[in-house]
């Protein structure tokens, strides 16, 4: 036969329903509320008059009880425990929907739940756990930032506390977490900041206490409400004291803006909660509510204030912050009938004390008390006040000897007084920074702080200011050693050297801080050695007998990669503090000089192509600067232009690309590879070739009457980014499948440009070729001409997987570039037909009827565009010379950005030459390389001169 519910003995009812509910802790009683509506039955059944003892120990599982069965006793919590029940849940319901349209009435009793329960929370912190399930941390932000200021219109647009708003700041600190300010959005936590500004900085506006000190400011209304009468526990009355708005702010303000962690002090036994829980101490949750024996259970006393005053509270080591307002800020707030815009105008400062407490227990001995209305001036104590330290306690006493009075000081562990007892508190206090403590026992993280700011006193060369703080005593040293704290060197390292680019191009988990100290030894190294002129000369490098010296080449790469990441910082390490622009004339001109191109010359011999001349070259353009070359300079075979000219010209002895440009998807061999040490990792990376850093040099010189090129020590400062040498940094690494815009920017080629190319006697250059020696070129008559260009740029773009036009006339996702090709004819497939428009180009093989659309950089949304998506770029333009017009068509080259260009004259009779070189730089670009002829088979030296390029500005 079946058994129902109804027909289940009402005691075994009653253990299913609490089993049933005690299945969950967070959230409503459910379970419990889902049997009640079952039928009419087990609701009188379950009804909390026949199920007292079922809703107590919901209560009791749900929620912390400890503190009302302690005020109020078990028989009144066990009757009152299905109210309480409802009272919480429908508040909490409030806060989860949040329904900020609820009334003031309701809202403000909503409130005064959630702050009891906060009031009544002990270490098992249930009620805290049920009010972060409902979202009272983000109900509560909601609610401040758009009701905290409620009725300031009417009060000159000062806030006016409410019972309300003062709930709702209090309950917002017991309910803030480091973590959940740590994960405020900062313009949210300035937005906050605001908010509580007017609160936190103008006394006179919103008192500091629940209670005024005394009637100091009596032009402006208060904050401070009397005791109210609330329901403290389902149906039973208590007055209970408003929380003062302006304390709890005070530490909402404090959390927000400090951006300094302070460290924990180091008399704490332990340094986490967690450790502590598992040494078997036992904190409190927060420290706003009168906790098991410090609670007053009797019906008439205030909650929210303590009985007596529990010695030990303030005893010991603090540490915290003073926020001090600008005099003549504080005075214009004050006197302002209407709230400031802005609050600015603070000073902030970390304050370490030591506090004792000193009490009586005499009522006859207390020190007498000033007069009320000095609270604010003197705590209460004689103005004259004097004290006289002892073994045991302090004597108090007035200058005039009207009155001596002793009190014993606290003593933890020794001092043994019941709290009824203590009829008088005196505390004291000194600060720990000008009295006991020393540099060697600063908290580490604040000794941190100090030689962060010591190291960074200079911006300019190494953190030398940082030796005698290490050399102070072998605990400094550990804490502060590169050894033991990679965070503080990480810190000084982005003082001193800029860091975007690295961020951007190898990401934060290569830059560790250990990553990011050691670089810094290594960049103040090389400066060093800069400084120096170790390494500039080769009696120099001689005459330094270190066996650990640095190789040549990784001096000359760190300040390569330094310039590559230059925002201004790198740039003015390198020029000011290690004199790199000495460095580099030696390097090149002197007759020791270790680029050996004097030595070569004089002997008749090219210069070595090797990359330390390569790396030594680029850094010659990064800082070249034409006012350090008068035009009145000595001409000759060793003059600087002449070296330069040697080297910009020998197109048969310094090839412009590696790899070879005779190929569109180059073979790639890893002898041409060298190691290098970026951010503490060793990485293979290929030197870049010296002819273009050579061409763009020596044209500067040449043509110094005229910005083209552009070097970058005269480009504006402030176009100066991370990303303007963003190409030279991919071509450092060879890859034999890579997209087109690692080394190649989209659109940087489209527009016009202004230069002009060079040419060598043809007689004179046949010579060269021959073999001649390189002074034939300061023999030979160098002819120059300008030049403009207007070039369009059009893209292959692979097919957008979101599903939009590519631009691709296809019926399927394959899409395939145009096949490589003649290198003469800029890598097209001989018999290519071309026809462009104003959307782009419509390209066709000759073997293959397949048609491939490319698009015009112009003619898409550049804002919208995903460069991962460019396969191809092919370049179309014309342009004019002395010569004659002429039009242009090219391609980029993938694997390094390589721009080849054929240059095709209209009339016919200047024939066809070939364009070849990079796009150096970004926004401060320059197109530069060398020009040849396309008659000679590709593999042997042609004709062949410089040209160079700078878009129109």
């Amino acid at each position: 036969m079946a058994i129902s519910l109804i027909d289940i003995p009402q005691e075994l009812l009653h253990k299913i329903a609490l089993y049933a509910t005690l299945s969950t802790v967070l959230g409503p009683p459910k379970e419990l509320v889902n049997l009640t509506m079952t039928c009419r039955t087990l609701r009188d059944l379950l009804s909390p008059h026949n199920a007292r003892d079922i809703y107590n120990l919901v209560f009791i599982h749900k929620f912390d009880a400890l503190a009302p069965v302690h005020r109020l006793g078990q028989t009144a919590v066990r009757e009152n425990a299905a109210l309480e029940i409802r009272r919480r849940f429908s508040a909490m319901q409030t806060f989860k929907a949040k329904d900020r349209t609820v009334d003031d009435a309701s809202l403000t009793e909503a409130f005064w739940v959630a702050y009891l329960m906060v009031e009544d929370s002990d270490t098992s912190q249930k009620n805290v756990k049920q009010l972060l399930h409902a979202g009272l941390p983000s109900f509560l932000d909601l609610y401040l930032r758009k009701s905290l200021h409620e009725g300031a219109e009417s009060n000159d647009g000062w806030p006016v506390m409410s019972v309300k708003s003062s709930l709702a700041v209090a309950l917002s600190w017991a309910l803030t977490s480091q973590s959940s300010v740590s994960r405020e959005d900062p313009v949210e936590r300035v937005e906050m900041l605001s908010l509580l500004a007017p609160i936190v900085l103008t006394a006179c506006r919103a008192l500091s206490e629940a209670m005024p000190w005394t009637p100091y400011y009596e032009r402006f209304p208060r904050s401070t409400f009397p005791p109210q009468t609330v329901n403290y526990f389902g149906a039973a009355t208590r007055e209970i004291r408003v929380p003062s708005a302006p304390l709890f702010a005070i530490l909402l303000y404090c959390t927000r803006i400090e951006t300094v962690k302070l460290s924990i002090p180091p008399h704490l036994k332990h340094r986490t909660r967690e450790r502590s829980t598992l040494s078997g101490t036992v904190y409190p949750v927060n420290n706003t509510g009168n906790f098991s024996s410090e609670m007053e259970n009797s019906l008439d006393s205030i909650l929210w204030q303590q009985s007596f005053y529990k010695l030990g509270t303030l005893s010991g080591q603090w540490q915290g912050s003073d926020m001090t307002a600008l005099s003549h800020k504080y005075q214009g707030w004050v006197l302002s009938n209407t709230m400031p815009k802005s609050f600015d105008g603070q000073a902030r400062k970390p304050q370490f004390f030591r506090f004792s407490e000193h009490y009586c227990c005499d009522m006859d001995s207390v020190v007498p008390r000033d007069r009320v209305e000095n609270g604010m001036v003197n705590a209460w104590l004689p103005q004259d006040l004097q004290a006289t330290e002892e073994k045991d306690g302090v004597h108090f006493s007035d200058a005039k000897g009207t009155f001596r009075r002793f009190y014993k000081t606290f003593r933890r562990g020794r001092t043994c007084v019941k709290p009824e007892q203590v009829v008088d508190v005196i505390i004291t206090g000194k600060p720990e920074m000008n009295g006991s403590l020393t540099l060697d026992t600063v908290p580490p993280e604040v000794l941190e702080h100090i030689a962060y700011f010591t190291a960074t006193e200079s911006f300019l060369g190494p953190p030398a200011t940082l030796v005698p703080l290490l050399t102070a005593n072998r605990r400094i040293n550990a804490t502060l050693s590169i050894t033991h704290n990679h965070h503080l060197y990480a810190r000084i390292f982005a003082y001193k050297f800029d860091t975007s680019a690295a961020n951007s191009r190898l990401g934060s988990d290569q830059l560790t801080s250990w990553a990011l100290a050691e670089e810094l030894r290594h960049r103040f190294i090389v400066l060093n050695r800069l400084r120096l002129r170790l390494d500039s000369t080769t009696h120099a490098r001689h005459s330094d007998q270190d066996d650990d010296k640095m190789p040549l080449y990784n001096i000359l790469f760190t300040a390569y990669l330094l310039m590559l990441e230059n925002e201004g910082k790198n740039r003015e390490q390198l020029a000011e503090y290690g004199k790199i622009k000495d460095w580099i004339h030696e390097f090149w001109f002197d007759p020791y000089g270790s680029s050996l191109a004097v030595y070569n010359i004089r002997i008749g011999r090219w210069p070595p192509n090797h990359p330390e001349n390569a790396l030594g070259m680029w850094l010659f353009w990064f800082f070249l600067n034409i006012r350090d070359f008068p035009s009145t300079i000595a001409d000759g075979p060793e003059s600087p232009i002449d070296v330069l000219k040697v080297l910009a010209l020998g197109a048969h002895m310094y090839n412009l690309t590696n790899p070879t440009w005779l190929e569109f998807d180059p073979k790639f061999s890893s002898r041409s590879l060298k190691p290098a040490t970026v951010y503490a990792k060793s990485l293979h990376v290929a030197p870049p070739p010296l002819a273009t850093a050579a061409i763009l040099s020596y044209t500067t010189l040449l043509n110094r009457k005229k910005a083209v090129p552009l070097p970058p020590s005269d480009a504006p400062p402030s176009r100066q980014h991370f990303k303007e040498w963003e190409s030279e940094w991919g071509r450092c690494f060879i890859k034999s499948k890579r997209n087109v815009t690692e080394c190649f920017r989209p659109g940087s080629i489209e527009g016009v440009w202004e230069g002009f190319f060079t040419y060598t006697e043809f007689t004179a250059y046949a010579a060269l070729l021959g073999g001649a020696a390189p002074g034939i070129l300061h023999r030979s008559v160098l002819g120059r001409h300008p030049q403009t260009w207007k070039l369009r740029e059009h893209h292959l773009l692979a097919v957008d997987p979101c599903g939009s036009d590519s631009g691709i006339d296809i019926d399927d996702d394959d899409v395939t570039p145009l096949t490589a090709g003649d290198p003469l004819r800029s890598y097209f497939p001989i018999g290519t037909q071309i026809r462009e428009n104003r959307e782009g180009l419509i390209v066709q093989e000759a073997e293959s009827n397949k048609v491939i659309r490319y698009r015009r950089i112009s003619s898409l949304d550049k804002a919208k565009m995903d460069s991962s998506r460019v396969l191809d770029v092919i370049i179309t333009g014309e342009g004019h010379s002395a010569w004659g017009q002429f039009n242009l068509v090219g391609r980029v080259r993938p694997c390094d950005g390589f721009v080849s260009l054929c240059k095709d004259y209209v009339d016919g009779d200047r024939g066809k030459w070939l364009y070849r070189g990079y796009l150096v730089g970004s926004s401060n670009g320059n197109f530069a390389g060398r020009w040849r002829d396309t008659l000679s088979p590709a593999p042997v030296p042609g004709y062949e001169g410089c040209f160079v390029m700078s878009g129109r500005r």
